[in-house]
């Protein structure tokens, strides 16, 4: 895994280099990542670890293309510990943010002024991705970038509930779905979604919801 990870490193340097006019322009270019995961923490030292490890381990090197975005939405545990050990490893990689408690919408809407990544996600501090999600959801886009704005995954609901979600349906292939003739193929979470970064110069998540802000912003998003 982590020669892989090292031959994905110097691939994708390479290929910026040979793109960039300059080494300004390749620096900037060097900087932004191709995903950006806006992660709203509160009180999660439970799974956090193992959240962010699913992040690292991903076999589209984390080092070169993934940008994490922890904020802290008013923790009274051990969550801002967790969260700076991570950007002290990783500094060029990861932003810890920390707000007063406002909830998830206001969480999320202040990680994404934060975001460079072509792709925004935002993995919830209590789940965690396979190790070839990444991957799979750029390969996804590469071969639909002009139809798409955003593309999901399945969920699996884990530890107390051991279960596919009950919309795993959609999931039976891989396809660009038409809402005229798919219309069942309901989209309500904000964690399973990878969008395109320029979605949100017009939209945000609502703050005066205690929850399924992530529901009506996507709903926006699709009528």
């Amino acid at each position: 895994a982590i020669r892989n990870n090292l031959e994905s490193d110097v691939k994708l340097r390479v290929n910026k280099i040979i793109q960039s006019k300059d080494y300004t322009e390749f620096e900037k270019s060097d900087k932004n990542k191709v995903f950006s995961v806006v992660m709203a923490c509160y009180n999660s030292e439970k799974y956090l670890d193992e959240t962010i490890q699913s992040l690292i381990g991903q076999s589209f090197s984390f080092g070169s293309n993934i940008q994490l975005i922890l904020v802290d939405d008013g923790s009274t545990d051990n969550t801002k510990e967790i969260c700076l050990k991570y950007q002290n490893q990783y500094p060029d990689n990861i932003i810890y943010l920390y707000q007063e408690n406002q909830g998830q919408g206001a969480a999320r809407n202040l990680g994404l002024k934060y975001a460079n990544g072509k792709y925004v996600n935002f993995l919830d501090s209590d789940d965690k991705f396979s190790k070839e999600t990444f991957k799979n959801v750029l390969d996804f886009f590469k071969e639909h970038d002009g139809e798409i704005d955003f593309a999901t995954v399945p969920i699996c609901f884990f530890d107390a509930q051991d279960r596919p979600h009950p919309l795993n349906y959609k999931f039976e292939q891989n396809r660009v779905v038409n809402l005229m003739k798919d219309w069942d193929f309901i989209q309500l979470h904000a964690n399973a979604g990878f969008f395109k970064r320029e979605l949100f110069e017009k939209y945000q998540f609502a703050t005066d919801l205690i929850s399924s802000e992530d529901a009506l912003m996507i709903n926006k998003m699709l009528i």
